[in-house]
């Protein structure tokens, strides 16, 4: 796989994550990692993401805590 598709490859599948549902920067890199992505790119693909808006620890940390008060949790198990 030249490097050019490997980029838009590894872009694509963050993107297909993120569509889903938001995910923090570590579980994103986690989750790219497991499917077999260079090391070096991942880096730069959560850099690219953050910069345009699509991911945000900020944002994924705030629907976490929706998510889960909205089940019933408190702040002690959140």
């Amino acid at each position: 796989m030249t490097k050019s598709s490997s980029a838009s490859a590894i872009m694509l599948r963050a993107m297909d994550l993120l569509a889903r549902r938001e995910h923090s920067q570590f579980e994103l890199a986690r989750k790219l990692r497991m499917k077999g992505f260079a090391e070096d790119d991942i880096p730069r693909t959560l850099n690219s993401l953050i910069k345009s808006g699509l991911l945000s620890d900020q944002r994924f940390a705030e629907q976490y805590c929706q998510a889960r008060t909205r089940r019933g949790f408190g702040p002690r198990r959140i």
